[in-house]
């Protein structure tokens, strides 16, 4: 039922269902713990409940940025989402509100001053203000001034790709859209595009240990090309596209598995482990391949036309010039980092909290007024994009989508086979009783 309806619900909270997100996750207790289900009395993002050990007050609201990621709020209202609510919880659905915060805010809220606890732990003054918290990639991005046309990519234990957009919904693919954290001084109203690639760093953990020895920096320096020979070697393997799949991935959606073409880049095997080839030619196959893949489903979910004017990399991988330059390469555009190489989350905050507190009874501040020149002082340019890499990775960019489209239509296709075969079982066991009690089949 819930699937059914998925794509009516990212219309409304700017995510089809997602299983981790909040309203699934209280869905899937309802159906396995009844106990639970009637003790709990409420139910927070880490980041609201944040907002209550600062100030010791529930305030009811949590950030619209945030509150994106439950499937519960209507984006356009802020409020919550009966028709969504109705689709979840059914009967309970009453219940299921009670537990919520009962609303969206605008990440500019002010929830209150600190309590005494917070205040005597960290030797705040009770004037401080407490702003309404939100998350990991919101902050993340307030640390950057991406504005249309640029893309952002963190590389961690997955990746994900952030551009800013016009529409709180839409695009093809499991997107999620949340409002823009830079609030409304940021123009327009304006919205944050999310693709996720649920195999990231680990993947690339596993390869630098079995081909590098788990050296990073002969890591980076396949990725680079390194010597002349090296080069060669893993250009040998670039049209043998690489697409690792340690667990079920999210963009595009298939399961476990290696996915490898032949020489002219067409899907030819599936395997559970990968066979081994050079080192150089295992290492580049991967990264690049895991780039064209989001290069092509970021362009496809409207995040950008195919020409970004530059890309912001954070996460842990962006300590890896080889990675970096790669990027370059495959999105033909300058790649920036943060100077410090630190992760942008707590920065993206402390900046937001200075907003904030900038536009108290001053609502004309905007954000690039505060913030913009500090925020943009924190990145530098990494790497320009090869011409001649580039030029290589946009010929092989149709090679690329045919492959991946062709893994997509045969995931599909299992998936098909293997919902069947658990009808068919259900049935037997259907057709089993009532065979044992007499009942006949009709």
């Amino acid at each position: 039922k819930l699937n059914a309806i998925s794509g009516q619900a990212a219309k409304v909270t700017g995510s089809v269902f997602t299983p981790r997100f909040s309203g699934p996750v209280m869905r899937h207790i309802l159906d396995s713990s009844d106990t639970t289900w009637r003790t709990t009395k409420r139910v927070m993002l880490i980041s609201e409940f944040l907002g209550l050990l600062a100030t010791e007050k529930d305030a009811q609201v949590l950030d619209e940025s945030d509150g994106a990621g439950t499937n519960l709020f209507d984006l356009a209202s802020g409020d919550l989402s009966e028709a969504c609510v109705e689709a979840l919880f059914g009967e309970e659905g009453g219940r299921a509100k009670e537990m919520v915060a009962s609303r969206l805010c605008s990440s500019d809220t002010v929830l209150g001053h600190v309590g005494p606890f917070f205040g005597s732990k960290f030797g705040l003054e009770n004037d401080v203000k407490v702003v309404v918290g939100t998350g990991d990639n919101p902050s993340s991005f307030c640390s950057s001034n991406l504005g249309v046309g640029e893309l952002m990519i963190s590389l961690g234990t997955s990746d994900t790709v952030l551009a800013v957009v016009s529409r709180k919904t839409g695009g093809k693919g499991v997107v999620s859209n949340f409002a823009d954290p830079r609030g409304p001084a940021a123009g327009d109203k304006s919205f944050v595009r999310m693709l996720c690639f649920a195999n990231g760093g680990k993947t690339r953990q596993d390869y630098c240990s079995r081909y590098c020895g788990g050296d990073w920096g002969e890591f980076s320096k396949i990725c680079e090309g390194g010597e002349q020979e090296s080069w060669a070697r893993g250009r040998e393997a670039q049209r043998r596209w690489n697409l690792v799949v340690d667990t079920t991935e999210i963009t595009p959606p298939i399961p476990v598995g290696v996915y490898r073409s032949d020489a002219s880049g067409r899907f030819s095997e599936v395997m559970r482990s990968g066979v081994q080839r050079q080192a150089e030619a295992e290492v580049r196959s991967l990264v690049e391949t895991r780039l064209m893949s989001m290069h092509l489903n970021s362009q496809r979910a409207g995040m950008h036309d195919g020409s970004i004017k530059r890309v912001l990399v954070t996460g842990g991988g962006s300590k890896n010039c080889g990675v970096c330059q790669m990027i370059a390469d495959c999105f033909e555009c300058p790649v920036f980092v943060q100077s410090d190489g630190s992760g942008g989350a707590s920065y993206g905050a402390a900046m937001r909290a200075l907003w904030v507190t900038e536009r108290q009874g001053r609502e004309d501040k905007s954000w690039a007024g505060v913030c913009g020149e500090a925020v943009e002082a924190g990145w530098k340019l990494a790497c320009e994009p090869d011409v001649v890499s580039s030029a290589r990775v946009r010929e092989e960019r149709e090679s690329y989508e045919r492959f991946e489209d062709e893994v997509v239509r045969l995931a599909k296709e299992k998936d098909k086979e293997e919902s069947k075969k658990v009808e068919t079982k259900k049935r037997l066991r259907t057709l089993g009783v009532a065979g044992v009690l007499g009942l006949g089949t009709a």
